[in-house]
């Protein structure tokens, strides 16, 4: 099974192909799926709307716990702010010199 081993934070490893974008993620529903992907070795991109601290709290929290996550302002019902999303994920979160032909985001959360 790829992802998180059951070993301790600090010891786990993880599988870089696994990335969410987690949409309203600053908070709520949002907040606890962002924690619970990132626990499971997904690495997390926080997008919020407009609370860019609540966004900040989150990633610091799954960072705390030995997770990857970046907090990204998106208005999710604007295409082009979407699009941008997209291409801020890959390149923030993707490995750099990875020798990958294709990136892929493995997984799109809303709420």
């Amino acid at each position: 099974m790829a992802g998180l081993t059951n070993q301790p934070p600090g010891k786990r490893r993880r599988t870089w192909l696994k990335t969410a974008i987690v949409t309203g993620a600053s908070r709520g529903i949002g907040r606890s799926i962002a924690r619970r992907l990132a626990s499971d070795g997904f690495a997390v991109v926080v997008n919020y709307a407009g609370k860019a601290d609540e966004a900040q709290r989150v990633v610091d929290e799954i960072r705390k716990a030995d997770g990857e996550a970046v907090a990204m302002k998106a208005d999710v019902s604007n295409v082009e702010e979407v699009r941008q999303l997209f291409e801020k994920t890959v390149e923030n979160i993707w490995p750099r010199g990875c020798g990958c032909q294709q990136r892929r985001h493995h997984a799109v959360v809303g709420h």
